[in-house]
């Protein structure tokens, strides 16, 4: 008998979550490929097209996960938010 899953975050928590860490990763892979287009050899027309994938992930990670938040459970999501930026002494001493 397998014993029941419990999910620990709720689908709006988890639609947050990856869309924040996947624009992020696009904004890191993007921005480092632009820092580095000299020594990569990077053409004028695929900076250009890195100029606009990271600018699109720019808005995509400032606005989506907001949006998913905000339009899912609001109170759970508000709860995640309120236990994120609070610190606790356990978070000091680490």
């Amino acid at each position: 008998m397998t014993p029941a899953r419990v999910a620990r975050f709720g689908r709006t928590t988890r639609w947050f979550h990856w869309t924040f860490a996947l624009s992020f990763l696009s904004l890191a892979g993007s921005g480092s490929l632009l820092l580095c287009r000299a020594e990569l050899a990077i053409g004028a027309e695929d900076v250009a097209l890195l100029i606009e994938i990271h600018k699109i992930t720019a808005v995509v990670f400032l606005t989506a996960p907001w949006l998913i938040g905000l339009s899912g459970d609001r109170r759970a999501w508000l709860r995640d938010l309120s236990e994120a930026a609070r610190f606790t002494r356990d978070d000091l001493i680490w």
